[in-house]
């Protein structure tokens, strides 16, 4: 699987910590407000994501919304929605928003995905969301020599790498979708593929804000 404007709004700075870990950074300024006598540097697990969201300085905001899903677009909407109301509010903002990608979007969004059955390594947000999305995902001799045919066979037909939102899928229901997209129209699968992207982000963001 090739699987905002403004200044930052204020709030418990342990929210803004657990923010820029998430995102898979150092922030110094957000190190430096929890180390303050008086305030705890422990993120609150019990903060709803709107109020992370709302809370985060936009730079630690936009990085991790960017590893959810690399369109500049998305991320602008996301960020430009602030403050959300609740939990629901945000994801449908989100969602919203990630109906409109383009063309263009998808494509950009691609290089950031290995091919289904390449489980990335390192520890950047990316990488670890990937392999936990793929972890349902046989990685036996035969099923890793499976996915690499379909991968050359999808890549050939559409000229990109084969996208499918992997979470809780087995090897064999990711190859029977890979089959059966195969045989869809350019302008079909083009959708598919928006649509797949679509899930990947609100997925990544639904986990990477710890509800």
């Amino acid at each position: 699987m090739r699987v905002i404007s403004g200044d930052s709004v204020g709030g418990h700075p342990g929210e803004r910590v657990a923010l820029a870990h998430l995102a898979g950074r150092r922030c110094t300024d957000v190190d430096r407000l929890a180390r303050r006598p008086g305030v705890s540097t422990a993120a609150d697990p019990a903060a709803p994501a709107s109020a992370q969201v709302n809370a985060a300085p936009e730079s630690e905001l936009r990085h991790f919304l960017t590893a959810c899903c690399d369109v500049p677009a998305w991320v602008d909407a996301v960020v430009a929605g602030r403050p959300y109301a609740g939990n629901e509010a945000l994801f449908t903002a989100a969602d919203s928003a990630a109906r409109g990608f383009t063309a263009g979007d998808v494509d950009r969004a691609l290089a950031a995905h290995p091919r289904i059955g390449e489980k990335p390594a390192g520890a950047s947000p990316q990488a670890r969301w990937s392999r936990a999305e793929q972890s349902t995902v046989s990685t036996d001799a035969s099923s890793a020599t499976l996915m690499a045919e379909v991968n050359r066979r999808y890549e050939a037909r559409f000229g990109r790498v084969f996208l499918i939102c992997a979470s809780e899928l087995s090897a064999e229901q990711v190859l029977a979708a890979a089959q059966d997209r195969m045989t869809s129209s350019d302008a079909t699968e083009a959708a598919v593929v928006a649509e797949e992207l679509r899930k990947i982000a609100l997925v990544r963001l639904r986990k990477g804000m710890r509800t």
